[in-house]
């Protein structure tokens, strides 16, 4: 970023870092609104076109916060099940992998001792 805060061109965006794995980084969003330069509005915009009226803007800031929100609890949601499904498939081969030598342990053991 340069000293005014503005990222410099051709400089990669910032990036939270994943506090498990400081590999997996995701850019911040915030810096592409940013960056988009929109215009406010609520302001008179040039070639004389009439400003949207407050109500409009609270009615679409709104709409649009309720969309983002169903959005990203949506991906959460979807993050979570592929997160899940990968983590029962790891443990269930696991659990398969070492039962197995639990049980032949086990039987080898209780085989060996003399009753």
């Amino acid at each position: 970023m340069g000293k005014d805060g503005n990222r410099t061109p051709g400089t990669a965006p910032p990036t939270l870092l994943d506090p498990v794995d400081d590999t997996n980084t995701v850019p911040l969003l915030t810096d592409a609104v940013v960056d988009a330069a929109l215009p406010i509005l609520d302001q008179p915009v040039a070639g004389g076109a009439t400003p949207i009226p407050a109500a409009t803007v609270a009615a679409l800031r709104e709409a649009l916060t309720v969309v983002a929100r169903d959005l990203t609890r949506e991906c959460i949601e979807d993050v979570l099940e592929e997160t899940r499904m990968e983590l029962e498939q790891r443990l269930s081969g696991r659990f398969e992998e070492e039962l197995r030598e639990l049980i032949e342990r086990a039987l080898r053991a209780h085989l060996e001792r003399p009753d």
